[in-house]
């Protein structure tokens, strides 16, 4: 019965049926609950592979990207140093300072 949901033949389904038919009710209980809790198992089983996978993926992810988030900080420091000369020379008002502040604070690298 299980392998006609899972897309198994109609043959498989009656060798099923045979068996069943030819035991008790405790014996069909059983092969079901023995056959439940192995699936069970495989599916904990497969969720904790899924769950180690899914740690190494994101720390690699982690480690790849450190290098470009650390440069990408740099960079903004760099910028945020540099604002003051620019305002300067640029002749900013209090309204252009702030909104490049703004600009800079939306970009969401480094501290």
């Amino acid at each position: 019965m299980l392998q006609i949901a899972a897309g198994g033949s109609a043959t498989a389904a009656l060798a099923w049926l045979f068996v069943t038919l030819d035991s008790s009710p405790a014996q069909v209980y059983r092969q079901t609950n023995s056959f439940t809790s192995v699936m069970a198992s495989a599916l904990v089983v497969a969720c904790i592979l899924y769950a180690f996978a899914f740690e190494y993926m994101l720390r690699r992810l982690k480690r790849r990207t450190y290098p470009d988030r650390v440069a990408l900080a740099r960079l903004l420091e760099l910028i945020r140093d540099t604002e003051s000369a620019i305002a300067r020379t640029e002749n900013w008002t209090a309204l252009d300072r702030a909104q490049f502040q703004i600009r800079l604070a939306r970009l969401t690298i480094g501290p």
